[in-house]
């Protein structure tokens, strides 16, 4: 099939039917839309990495391909674009919350702890110590498939990715994330 010749509306059509692969052409087509949010938003914030806004940005892109409807009133370029955004904008509030600033020099949790990134050794120890903590938390606060879930997904994989590494559905998925998110919040505020 020639995906050049399909509209967005087409090819959101065939993704939502299945078809793998205009999908792809899609994620593929609008990497640079979402490199450029991503990069003029972090020329607004200092330290914060891009790497990390353009992944949300795809994520957001493949959420805006699931929920799209052409009945809404809008075309998937500006939803899509609309989408991007404000994960991306959500993601910078995150960085900008003093509360959780010790967090924001991790590498994501893994079962080896790739300990803080500092250039201070006792802040290091600190953190270190702080990141122990919070991994036993969150290994005695998630179920193991829930914690299973949050390494996938802080790995950068995308909802329909963990469904199909885990067995479970998309929706499944995206219900263990929502609980993880209040788990950790209040792992957090504890």
């Amino acid at each position: 099939m020639d995906y050049d010749k399909l509209s967005d509306e087409e090819l959101i059509a065939l993704a939502k039917d299945g078809e793998e692969k205009s999908l792809n052409y899609l994620l593929e087509k609008n990497k640079n839309l979402i490199k450029s949010i991503a990069h003029g938003i972090s020329l607004s914030a200092d330290g914060i990495d891009t790497e990390d806004l353009i992944q949300d940005g795809m994520i957001a892109f493949y959420k805006a391909i699931r929920t799209f409807s052409p009945n809404g009133g809008a075309n998937f370029k500006t939803y899509a674009n609309t989408c991007i955004k404000n994960a991306m904008l959500s993601t910078l509030r995150r960085y900008n919350n003093t509360k959780n600033i010790p967090l924001l020099n991790y590498v994501p949790l893994d079962e080896n702890l790739q300990i803080a990134v500092t250039s201070d050794p006792q802040d290091a120890v600190i953190n270190s110590e702080s990141l122990q903590e919070f991994y036993i938390k969150c290994k005695e606060s998630l179920s193991k498939l829930e914690f299973e879930i949050l390494k996938l997904y802080l790995e950068g994989y995308i909802y329909l990715d963990i469904a199909l590494k885990i067995g479970k559905k998309e929706k499944s998925v995206d219900n263990a994330i929502q609980r993880i998110r209040k788990k950790i919040k209040t792992i957090i505020n504890s």
